[in-house]
Order: structure tokens, then sequence, then C-alpha cells
């Protein structure tokens, strides 16, 4: 087995365990996507904004949640094809989110952040990040499609998140977003040092994509890009962090390393719904029906979870329609040494 270092998966090892011992077991999170509004414009987004404007209605969302607590799921992350803040009643819905036992995560770009949507967030949930993608109003307006007025109510909500967790002693975990490219690394060192300066906790960095608009970074694009982020890095102290998923860099590498599996074994702790209420495999198909493994509407999600669809859909993903590296890089990397270790072994 390889060294492993900052895998979410391990802290659950009796889901780890399950899944080896019998090929099955429920996620240990699911992604909600609430909403499929966004008030965003942005140039390169990869969501859903434009298919429609559906949002899950508040009592569907709460069968929802019901549904996924007998299934024994952990954890929710709301989010939105487009933005969970476009949603009218989602403080109700991180409150009763966090009443049901779950551990409630947001994703969201902050702008149009309510009063009570700041207190709901403050006062349950565990975690947030911020869509933050520049360091002052003429970069933002650039990467977000709306006036760039709106970073500094961005900002001031950020600022005023951080101010009532220290009233409040919440242990809430604030992070702001950044997505690099050759058009934004000019405000990346910019945008740490800011995060810093208004209190979060960290600031997470990340490449665009490849087919979000730079399906390949040209070397020298690659090497100015690492070269400014390593010096956000020097802002870095017991308060304030800097994160950087080393996979997704090494896909702006020319030598990058090859996938060393041949599944994709992800999917099974981690599933997305979406605001049509459609599951799929993870969030870069989403609404892509070949990899919809079942719709809320007609089963519950443990009918889903169990069905053989589910696998079919699985059995048939494409490694080479998906990102590279994914968001579930490391983990595949991981759960596929498990799966050829045990079978070595004849551990079952």
């Amino acid at each position: 087995m390889s060294t492993y270092d900052n895998i979410k998966l391990l802290k659950h090892l009796d889901k780890l365990s399950e899944w080896s011992r019998t090929d099955f077991v429920f996620p240990v999170s699911v992604s909600l996507n609430i909403s499929n509004k966004c008030n965003n414009y942005c140039p390169l987004c990869m969501g859903s904004k434009g298919l429609d404007d559906s949002i899950i209605p508040l009592d569907r969302i709460f069968e929802i949640v019901a549904q996924l607590k007998d299934a024994g799921i952990k954890a929710i992350g709301l989010g939105g094809g487009g933005d969970a803040s476009c949603h009218p009643q989602l403080p109700e819905i991180i409150e009763h989110i966090r009443s049901q036992g779950f551990d409630v995560a947001l994703y969201s770009n902050g702008g149009f952040f309510t009063d009570s949507m700041v207190e709901a967030i403050v006062d349950h949930c565990s975690w947030i990040r911020i869509s933050l993608d520049a360091d002052g109003p003429e970069l933002y307006e650039i990467t977000h499609g709306i006036s760039g007025e709106m970073f500094h109510r961005v900002t001031d909500r950020i600022g005023r998140m951080v101010e009532l967790r220290r009233r409040a002693d919440s242990r809430l975990v604030i992070s702001t977003g950044y997505l690099l490219g050759p058009h934004t690394v000019k405000g990346v060192y910019g945008a740490a040092e800011l995060s810093k300066k208004l209190g979060v906790d960290h600031i997470r960095i990340r490449p665009f994509y490849a087919g979000g608009g730079y399906k390949s970074f040209a070397e020298e694009d690659a090497d100015a890009l690492l070269q400014e982020v390593s010096r956000c890095f020097a802002l870095q102290d017991e308060t304030f962090t800097v994160s950087c998923p080393n996979n997704r860099w090494e896909w702006l590498s020319i030598n990058k390393s090859p996938r060393t599996y041949d599944r994709c074994y992800g999917h099974n702790f981690s599933t997305i719904i979406s605001a049509n209420q459609k599951i799929y495999v993870c969030c870069y198909h989403e609404n892509n029906e070949e990899y919809c493994i079942g719709d809320l509407t007609r089963n519950s999600f443990r009918e889903i979870w169990e069905s053989p669809r589910r696998g079919e859909v699985a059995g048939r993903i494409d490694l080479e329609t998906c990102p590279s590296p994914c968001i579930w890089d490391d983990h595949n990397r991981l759960l596929w040494d498990l799966k050829q270790e045990i079978r070595h072994h004849n551990f079952i």
C-alpha cells in the first residue's frame, strides 16, 4: 500500500471496512444542490446555470433529508447547479439539516447573503467556502460576470460572518475559494492576503478544470501560475492556511502521473442530488443522463442506492470523459490499491 496524506476518507474507517468486505456502502456525504438559480454569471462556470431556474421545495428537502438520515449519511453539503443562496428558505434548510444530526457544509458566492442567512450559517454550519476568485472589483467583474462593486459586498459579508463567529464562539470553518488561470493569476496573492486579513481560516486555490476554458495550459503559463501560488504560502501561520490540491496542480505539468486505477470507486462514498431531484455519480457528470442513477421523485434514496442500475451506471463510467485529475483522484488511488491488496492476499 502507498502512503496517503490528507485523505478525508481515512477518517471513516468503518465505511472503508464495510465497502472492502461487501462491495456496498451508503455514502459518507451527499451534495444536495437545492437550486439551479444563480445570481452570478461566471463565464467559465461548469454548473447547471442556464438549464432552468428550478429549486427543490422546502417540504421535499425535508423528505429527502429524512431519507438520507435513514441511510446513515453523515454530512450534507449544500450547493447548487446555481447558488444555494438563491433558495428563499436557505436559513430554514440549514437549521433543519443540522437538527437532524448532520454536519452541514455550504458552497456559495456569498454576495447575496442576508443577515438571517449569515446567522444560520454561523449557528448551524460546520464549514463554508465562498468563491472569491479576485483581489478587487476589477477582477471580480471578469471572473463573476457581474458588477465589480459586488466584490465589496462579498468581503463585507465574510467580515460579518467572522465577527458573528467570534461572538457566538462558533466552530464554523470559514474558507474562500480561488480558481486560477492565466487571466486570474495576477490576483491570487492579493486574494490570499485579503482572506487572511478578513479572518478566514484558509483559502483554497485550484486551477480551472480541463474543459472549463483552459483545456491545455502552456508550460510557461503553468510555471508562472505555480510560482505565484508559492508566494501565498508565506502568508500561513497558526490562524491561516493556504490549501492547494497537489493532484490538481500536477495536471498542469507535462510530467503528470497517469491514472493508476481503471475504475472509479469514489462515487461509493459521496454522491450528488441535483435540483431536479435526480442522483448522479458525481458533480462533473451532473445532468448527464447517462450517469444518472435514479430519480427521487420516483424512488427513495435507499431504493436507488441499492438498485442494480447504480452498479450498471458505475460500471460504465468512462474515465477518459472525466477531468484529469478529478476531485476523487487521490481517493480512487487509495481505493484501487486497497482492492488490489485485498485480492492479492485473499482477505475476502
